[in-house]
């Protein structure tokens, strides 16, 4: 509507443009006629009046009323390049349609006289052209907006073939800049989200990494304790073994000691005999926990 608005109001100041330079032609011819002589006096009587404003605007509208115009901005529909509404077969200049377009909220195309949803835009050459020019309706069909920048490139080249006016070719123009436009920021855009996609794996990764990590090193505190818990079981092992056999050996000596005929015994030599063995115990449980540790590593 806003759009609509600034049109009109730049019709009404064309008329108003059109009405004060008829009017200032009128006062030229009025201030020009007395120097020219009686001759021009009254070739200027015998000359139809100078048409007024709302004539020529007359004249204009009876005119265009002859020719079919754009509903949007009420020029011929020959002045620049045309396109057809599928649903009710209304035509407007395909700048126009554009412009309206971008102006509305919703991704549909409505006819601004019946209000009507057009599924299809039909341009001159029976093509249907991809009207929404915004990102949302683009993104995602990079090869269409290829295909109607050859069609534009195709169409001005006719143009200029069949000797079309500098307005024509001016709006293919100011369509093919448009449309350079929106395939840059369509550019950027998928640069910016395979940035912000590649982002997101790395930080994925890392912390992948960081929980592999954390689990490796509970492992390693879980084996290294197992590992102290057995060392624990067998300094406590060979204790309990040298009590029992000293406790044995006093037996026994007590025993040797008190019985007649017998030969002594060292009593400090069978001690000696049973830390010695509690001590290799003791080393081959820890050979046998250090393999038992590796084989868990190399198992990960």
């Amino acid at each position: 509507d806003d759009e609509r608005k600034k049109l009109i109001n730049r019709y009404k100041l064309v008329i108003k443009m059109q009405e004060e330079y008829d009017a200032m032609e009128k006062r030229i011819e009025e201030a020009l006629r007395p120097a020219v002589g009686e001759d021009a006096a009254t070739t200027a009587a015998d000359s139809p009046p100078v048409e007024s404003a709302a004539a020529a605007e007359e004249e204009e509208a009876a005119r265009e009323s002859n020719e079919e115009i754009c509903c949007i901005c009420r020029e011929a529909l020959s002045k620049k390049r045309s396109v057809v509404l599928d649903v009710c077969k209304h035509s407007l200049h395909e700048t126009c349609a554009v412009q309206l377009f971008e102006t509305r909220s919703e991704m549909e195309f409505t006819c601004c006289l019946c209000r009507r949803k057009s599924s299809k835009v039909i341009g001159n050459d029976e093509v249907e052209i991809p009207v929404p020019h915004r990102n949302e309706g683009l993104r995602g069909s990079i090869s269409k907006t290829r295909d109607h920048f050859e069609r534009l490139l195709q169409l001005k080249r006719i143009a200029i073939r069949d000797g079309k006016n500098e307005e024509y070719i001016a709006d293919i123009d100011e369509e093919i800049e448009l449309l350079k436009k929106r395939k840059l920021a369509l550019d950027v855009d998928y640069m910016i989200r395979c940035q912000k996609k590649l982002i997101k794996e790395r930080r994925e990764a890392a912390a992948a990494t960081a929980a592999a990590e954390s689990a490796a090193v509970s492992a390693d505190a879980t084996a290294g304790d197992v590992v102290e818990q057995q060392r624990e079981e067998t300094e406590a092992g060979p204790s309990s073994s040298v009590a029992s056999s000293g406790s044995t050996v006093s037996d026994s000596h007590s025993t040797v000691v008190t019985t007649e005929g017998g030969e002594p015994m060292d009593v400090e030599a069978v001690a000696t005999e049973a830390v010695g063995e509690g001590r290799r115990r003791r080393a081959v449980e820890e050979e046998t926990a250090g393999s038992t540790v590796v084989q868990q590593k190399r198992r990960r």
